[in-house]
């Protein structure tokens, strides 16, 4: 009897992106090496509790040498260095090497020394991590950071060691209470203590974005766009079947559009393009064909986010969308299972 294989949506692990600069020129000796150091102890942690790191940054010294002690310290194979080679940017540090030297000295194993970032592959990067810790930071980390509050993924600034991770502490800690909660907030107004050597420094940092991320902040979601329609009858059942599939395949929050209230000064709109832009997947529902869908889908496909087209059996759908690939379900068993093999396929391909 023949079998039809079963395609199984691989676990989702905890990542950590870490944003690491070239420091700046007028950076004091001493808190090259704390940041150093700061850096290879966030790297035992993560080995620890077993997290996978993608480290980014800019090749010279003190980044080569810290390359080096990212990858010694953190032994999950999951774990990567992705970095590049820039112009020279007057580091003290870097004046006795040459690029290829460092360039020789890091290459190799998991490693991947970049002459510029890839198109779209910074942003799935961040995009597939559960938080990101910034160390320093030029600005070339600025875009990083951008990203990283596009999709809602917490942001762990050390202030310690400047730039744009200075700025961005300032920022987030004025408001931790408020959106993080007082634990939280109490964990960030710890990473600001400029008493706190190395060690304690990274386990603050690591234990906090590993705490946000238990707590659901910034965990992946994924937006489902439905018709606004009392007439609707199937609507009920096609929320729940999106919603099981969504739980079985991925264990992802599930964001209904028409669920989302206008907050104060906060136009609705502006609240669903805020969803639509952190999340991960976006499905839309084009049963009935009400503008509403068709305008949330349309901001999915301008945020670039991978959307999933449904409609039941025998639906008109506008031309402009035709083309597309869409599951067409007969029943509602049938929905859940087109839809869970279609989950499966872009988890596996993020």
């Amino acid at each position: 009897m023949n079998t039809m294989p079963v395609t199984v949506s691989a676990p989702r692990k905890k990542r950590i992106f870490m944003c690491f600069g070239h420091f700046m020129e007028d950076c004091p000796a001493d808190a090259r090496l704390r940041a150093m150091e700061t850096a290879r102890h966030i790297g035992k942690r993560l080995k620890m509790l077993g997290v996978d790191a993608i480290y980014a940054g800019t090749v010279g010294t003190p980044a080569s040498e810290a390359a080096r002690a990212f990858l010694g310290a953190n032994g999950p194979a999951g774990s990567q260095l992705l970095t590049y080679l820039p112009v020279h940017f007057g580091d003290p540090g870097t004046s006795t090497q040459t690029y290829d030297q460092i360039y020789e000295s890091i290459k190799g194993g998991r490693t991947q020394v970049l002459d510029a970032w890839p198109e779209g592959r910074r942003e799935r990067m961040v995009r597939t991590c559960s938080a990101l810790i910034l160390l320093a930071g030029s600005r070339g980390c600025d875009h990083n950071v951008r990203i990283a509050r596009q999709y809602g993924r917490p942001i762990i600034p050390l202030p310690q060691f400047g730039g744009v991770a200075r700025r961005e502490f300032v920022r987030i800690v004025e408001d931790a209470e408020r959106t993080c909660g007082p634990m939280i907030a109490a964990s960030l107004a710890a990473v600001g203590d400029y008493a706190l050597d190395p060690e304690p420094l990274a386990a603050v940092a690591v234990d906090t974005a590993m705490r946000m991320t238990e707590a659901g902040v910034g965990s992946p979601s994924v937006f489902v766009a439905m018709p606004f329609a009392p007439d609707y009858r199937d609507g009920p059942r096609v929320e729940r079947a999106i919603s099981e599939a969504v739980e079985a395949e991925l264990g992802w929050k599930v964001v209904l559009g028409r669920d989302i209230e206008m907050g104060v000064n906060q136009p609705l709109i502006l609240l669903i393009q805020q969803a639509i832009r952190r999340a991960t997947i976006v499905i839309g529902d084009l049963t009935l064909g009400r503008p509403n869908v068709y305008f949330e889908v349309g901001l999915s496909h301008g945020f670039e986010r991978p959307t999933i087209f449904l409609s039941k059996q025998h639906t008109i759908v506008a031309f402009n969308l035709y083309g597309f690939e869409r599951i067409v379900w007969r029943n509602i068993k049938d929905l859940g299972a087109q839809l869970s093999r279609k989950l499966i396929a872009i988890n596996n391909e993020l």
